[in-house]
């Protein structure tokens, strides 16, 4: 669990900056990756060199049993707060497209990359919390209000048979992608995968879940399952 406070104010951002911080960690040169602007979720070990940092505070249903499944990815679960930590290149810079295969990124910047397919997950977070538990904070993927909550966008590819054909990505930092619709995980040159999820238990009360477009569900249900893929060497 990272050290940010689980209390703090509620901040609307939507395809915007907001007091992020460059993340320098002297491994991983920005222009080695896809073009961006795009969004992953934040590893432990930290982003690439050059990249931008934020974090989501949702606030699920109280009481509740939400959960994160490993140990490698940046944030955790305590109670009904669950934290989601991101690692986004904001730099055009970098090799034009991204490799034929089968996995999701979230969104940054208004518009999904070249060859994906645009999505959106809603979360129908708490009703009768204390809304200044949800924390927005930093530089963030593309959010979209959903009633009261948040919705992420995502950007997916289904070019390629099921992940099982390796794509090459840099190597120097671990990284995370989504599999598209909870398929297999992507297969990366050189690199070992690990699955893992978080476990978002939503609102129970009318809930408002949504998905619509290419995602990492491949149910929707009224709480989300979802799994991410973490490469490293």
């Amino acid at each position: 669990m990272s050290n940010n406070t689980i209390n703090g104010s509620c901040v609307d951002q939507n395809n915007s900056t907001m007091n992020g911080t460059t993340h320098q960690n002297g491994t991983n040169n920005v222009d080695l990756w896809p073009k961006g602007p795009f969004t992953l979720l934040q590893p432990s070990s930290g982003c690439p060199d050059g990249w931008s940092t934020g974090y989501i505070q949702f606030e699920m249903q109280n009481p509740g049993s939400s959960y994160y499944s490993g140990t490698y990815l940046e944030g955790d679960s305590v109670n009904n707060l669950v934290q989601w930590h991101f690692c986004t290149k904001t730099s055009t810079d970098g090799s034009p497209n991204w490799p034929t295969g089968s996995y999701c990124i979230l969104r940054h910047g208004g518009a999904c990359p070249n060859a994906f397919m645009p999505g959106l997950v809603a979360f129908d977070e708490e009703d009768n919390g204390n809304q200044t538990n949800r924390v927005h904070h930093g530089t963030l993927p593309d959010l979209s209000s959903w009633f009261i909550d948040v919705a992420l966008y995502f950007c997916c590819k289904n070019d390629g048979y099921n992940g099982s054909t390796e794509v090459t990505l840099p190597v120097t930092d671990p990284f995370y992608l989504f599999p598209y619709y909870n398929r297999d995980c992507q297969d990366v040159a050189d690199m070992n995968k690990v699955r893992e999820f978080t476990y978002f238990d939503c609102e129970d009360f009318s809930n408002q879940n949504n998905a619509a477009g290419a995602t990492p569900l491949n149910v929707l249900n009224s709480n989300h399952n979802i799994s991410f893929c973490y490469h490293y060497q």
